[in-house]
């Protein structure tokens, strides 16, 4: 249809859930080109609507890589309130050293998003039992997986910032400036 307004790019994606890959039609690659150039150069997002599936839908158009993305958005009263989740009156106190342990620990684990590092492994593992169950072969069902255990929140920081620093590379001590009496 058409765009009713254009907003930063970091929108937030919880309002986002199902993506579809935009190409021009074929008188409308010009047009198609231009918008992505102009989009890419304010970093805006296009705000509309449009009919999908006999239903008026809120959409957002952005700028993927050398293609634009429509998004279907969620309206704004279909987002769970996270009030609705927890009590925000409710006054939990959080210790100094706690926050200093849970910092350190995220910029342990910092690094840049590969999303090609992750798979998903209940397809794969799907894939598999359909594939074993057309060639005729049994296809095992696994266990459920027992509930886990209640753990100390300050005690689980502390074994995770001692297994993350152990995985990063120790800095090497350069030997001292060499002198006629010897080394300084």
């Amino acid at each position: 249809r058409c765009v009713k307004e254009t907003v930063l790019a970091g929108s937030d994606p919880i309002y986002f859930p199902k993506p579809y890959y935009l190409a021009p039609g074929t008188a409308g690659e010009k047009a198609y080109r231009l918008l992505h150039h102009a989009m890419q150069e304010t970093g805006k997002v296009a705000i509309a609507r449009t009919r999908l599936r006999n239903k008026t839908s809120l959409v957002a158009v952005r700028v993927f890589k050398q293609s634009l993305l429509m998004s279907i958005m969620y309206y704004d009263d279909q987002i769970q309130r996270v009030d609705s989740l927890m009590d925000p009156q409710k006054k939990i106190d959080i210790n100094e050293n706690e926050v200093k342990m849970a910092v350190e620990l995220i910029g342990n684990l910092a690094s840049s998003f590969e999303p090609e590092k992750y798979e998903d492994e209940q397809r794969k593992i799907l894939e598999k039992a359909i594939a074993d169950k057309i060639a005729g072969k049994e296809v095992a069902v696994a266990p459920a997986a027992p509930s886990e255990k209640v753990v100390d929140l300050v005690e689980a920081l502390k074994a995770s910032l001692e297994m993350t620093k152990k995985k990063q590379p120790k800095a090497k001590k350069k030997p001292g400036k060499k002198t006629a009496a010897g080394q300084v």
